[in-house]
């Protein structure tokens, strides 16, 4: 059970630096200098700035829910009365974009509009049910579709007990479609519920995603359907994780720079790929391997708004020059002992999939256990500390970088056979578990090995030992601002439970 959970978690989250393809040097036809201003509403009939329809809340269909609702009870969450989810279509006409010059490693690139064409899709909207437990920000997500339908779950608890809302955006052709072989997109899962919606293209994808936030921003159309319910947004948060985390990166350096619509971008599990601006589908399936096409960049450092660029131990390792630098816009954490494949998103995948009818049979929860360090929790963390940078000029953590041997050794170790550097959870602080993490040697998900008894006896004297210990680390997590209160007090409570040298 374990193999298939690793291989079908290949196909869930594919790396962009894994590519079959790949496009470093896209250029327009048009030679000449075109002024980032100039780009703007190219298209007359684009909806760019406004003039695009939301309607819902949408209800019905064959299933009777949303594909990857919430799983659970939404109205349990953050403080009473809680949350609402509801679903929504929005539709408009999206611009598509190509490179003026070459797409470089600095990401300082220029686009210009080369066409438009209409679009109708969908956006899905986690909101406080009491206005006054908004906290202003809405949270964009741009959905996964690697896998060949959607997966959009970077909402830990930890987000909605901070009073954020969340919004996540279906911007991509396969999102609606899925893969030719075995479609498993909206339609196809949904044709009642999902049937008039289109996107004709990936190029257009950027745009979509524009028209969406702006229709959950502060200056969204008041007239007509809200799907902020009224709430008063004061901010808005990109955020992309692996496949949609590349093009997170991409609009960063080419669509931010003109539509400046979010004042915050978090980029995860990205390895420094980017993504073209081509309207080809930008993942296809053939003959049971998935192609994409990948651009290696930073986040261009002139960039508007702050900008939190967060890798785990497998991305780490193909960085490189590309590894992002600090800057007072642009911070950059790198999570030791963490693979690519967070243990916590994968069970929530796992168990959508099972009530959205994807599986017939949920596996056993040892199978969960192939993954390592969870930093959905880091990444929770830092979007709060982005909330405290721009409200309070509060700037997040310089954490150093993860120390590299090469490609081939991986990482530099500590005694327990860890790697150095980067953020350093309680799981490194306190080790019982040796982490490996090499997409050369362990794929996506890595794996771990328990320390020996003898090995425990050596670091914890006692079991009180190691609770004080673990208790120590995890207030310095919370402290340096990677960890959040209620994540702290989990750890001290797991420790205490446990029978580590016991």
């Amino acid at each position: 059970m374990k193999k298939i959970i690793v291989l079908m978690l290949a196909g869930v989250f594919v790396l962009s630096f894994a590519a079959c393809t790949s496009t470093s040097s896209a250029t327009s036809k048009n030679s000449s200098r075109i002024s980032v201003d100039q780009i703007v509403q190219v298209f007359d009939n684009a909806t760019t700035r406004g003039g695009f329809k939301v309607t819902g809340p949408v209800t019905g269909g064959n299933h009777g829910w949303a594909f990857g609702a919430y799983l659970g009870d939404i109205s349990e969450l953050g403080y009473e009365p809680g949350y609402i989810e509801e679903e929504y279509f929005i539709e408009g006409t999206a611009q598509y974009y190509q490179p003026v010059d070459a797409l470089a490693k600095d990401g300082k690139w220029t686009l210009e509009a080369v066409g438009a064409a209409p679009y109708k899709t969908r956006l899905t909207v986690r909101r406080p049910a009491d206005p006054a437990k908004f906290n202003g920000t809405v949270i964009v997500e741009w959905a996964n579709v690697s896998a060949g339908y959607e997966i959009s779950l970077m909402d830990n608890r930890g987000i909605y007990d901070e009073g954020f809302a969340y919004a996540a955006v279906s911007a991509q052709v396969n999102g609606l479609y899925g893969f030719e072989e075995n479609p498993r997109g909206l339609i196809p899962w949904d044709s009642e519920r999902y049937g008039s919606l289109d996107i004709p293209n990936d190029g257009m994808s950027y745009d979509i995603f524009t028209q969406a936030a702006r229709a959950v921003s502060q200056n969204r159309p008041r007239e007509g359907v809200d799907p902020m319910g009224g709430l008063e947004v004061k901010k808005l948060f990109a955020l992309g994780e692996s496949q949609s985390g590349s093009r997170v990166l991409s609009y960063a350096n080419g669509v931010q720079p003109v539509e400046k619509i979010f004042d915050a971008i978090i980029i995860v599990a990205s390895a420094g790929r980017g993504t073209d601006f081509l309207n080809e589908m930008a993942h296809v399936k053939q003959g049971g391997k998935t192609k994409v096409r990948n651009i290696a960049s930073r986040v261009r450092e002139d960039i508007n708004g702050k900008v939190f660029v967060i890798n785990t131990q497998t991305e780490s390792l193909f960085l490189g020059k590309l590894a992002q630098p600090d800057t007072d816009n642009i911070r950059s954490w790198q999570i030791a002992g963490a693979s690519h494949s967070a243990p916590s998103f994968i069970e929530d995948i796992y168990h959508r999939m099972y009530r959205d009818g994807l599986i017939d049979a949920l596996p056993s929860n040892s199978a969960f256990d192939t993954n390592v360090v969870d930093w959905s929790y880091v990444v929770e963390a830092a979007m709060v500390q982005i909330q405290n940078w721009i409200d309070y000029g509060k700037e997040p953590a310089h954490i150093p970088a993860m120390q590299v041997v090469n490609m081939l050794f991986g990482y530099k170790t500590d005694k327990q056979g860890n790697a150095r550097g980067g953020v350093r959870l309680p799981e490194l602080e306190v080790p019982v578990t040796r982490y490996f993490v090499n997409m050369m040697k362990t794929g996506l998900s890595g794996h771990k090995i328990p320390f020996k008894e003898k090995e425990i006896k050596k670091l914890y004297a006692t079991h009180q030992d190691y609770v004080d210990k673990v208790t120590a680390a995890a207030m310095a997590a919370e402290k340096a601002g990677i960890i959040l209160p209620y994540r702290a007090e989990e750890y001290i409570r797991e420790a205490a439970a446990s029978s580590i040298a016991k």
